[in-house]
């Protein structure tokens, strides 16, 4: 009788490596329905064990700081108002400074503005859309990127798709809600159909291309080693509030035909 060689009575146990993302463990314990997960380095030596509570207590603090980055919100600790006030200047000073090129944009429509009025009562409503969309797509992808799932590519194109859809219906309401509105106050422009066409149409392509900018910025920053929660909250509501207002007011320009109305 062959004598049993300790090889044919091992058993596998899942590990995982001592630099591997924490949610990589927590699903692996998940998945094999244990609550204790070896830890191994590079050369296959055991380094110690990470229990469930033990992972999930890390995972709750890394969710927590990906939200304070992604609010642009520097991480602090400190309990003192002073300093807290200082850690968050200069965060809000860097917001203040990338919102300059919205009015930058805004001023270069000037001319439209003042003849069309009636277009300024749009506008909110036009960056808003686009805003709440692309938050709603970025909140998916940070969340693809951070559990490392594959099919992003698919799930990008099911993102684009549904802002596509959900924009041509959005902004046929906005289309009947406008010209309603324009035309009960016939002072505020003598073309209602018109200036209800620009905000249909500019509602619809702001809501189609915000999820688009949700998913590449978030992806780049991944390419170029840059952790997507830290700078695509703040960069894609500018990025995103740039494209809205020079889509809407660019359209008034071409679709007014130059004639300005008082």
């Amino acid at each position: 009788k062959v004598p049993t060689t300790i090889k044919d009575i091992i058993e596998e146990y899942p590990y995982v490596y001592d630099k591997d993302p924490i949610i990589e463990t927590i699903t692996k314990i998940r998945n094999y329905a244990i609550y204790e997960m070896p830890v191994l380095n590079e050369n296959q030596a055991l380094l110690g064990i990470v229990t469930l509570d033990d992972a999930l207590d890390i995972y709750e603090e890394e969710a927590q700081e990906d939200f304070e980055r992604l609010a642009a919100l520097p991480v602090t600790t400190d309990k003192n108002v002073f300093k807290t006030a200082m850690h968050r200047f200069p965060w809000l000073l860097m917001l203040l400074v990338i919102s300059i090129p919205i009015s930058l944009v805004t001023s270069m429509f000037e001319d439209v503005l003042a003849a069309v009025a009636v277009l300024i009562i749009f506008q909110p409503l036009i960056s808003g859309s686009a805003g709440n969309v692309a938050t709603q797509t970025l909140a998916v992808t940070l969340k693809m990127l951070s559990k490392n799932e594959e099919g992003i590519g698919k799930n990008s194109t099911r993102e684009i798709i549904t802002g596509l859809i959900n924009g041509l219906v959005i902004g046929v309401i906005a289309f009947g809600v406008t010209f309603l509105f324009t035309s009960i106050n016939s002072s505020l422009t003598s073309t209602p159909l018109i200036i209800a066409l620009i905000v249909g149409l500019s509602l619809w392509l702001t809501v189609l291309i915000a999820p688009m900018i949700a998913v590449v910025v978030p992806l780049i920053l991944k390419a170029l080693k840059i952790d997507p929660a830290v700078a695509s909250g703040p960069f894609i509501t500018t990025l995103i509030d740039i494209s809205a207002i020079s889509l809407y007011f660019g359209l008034a320009t071409i679709l007014l035909g130059g004639v300005w109305y008082g």
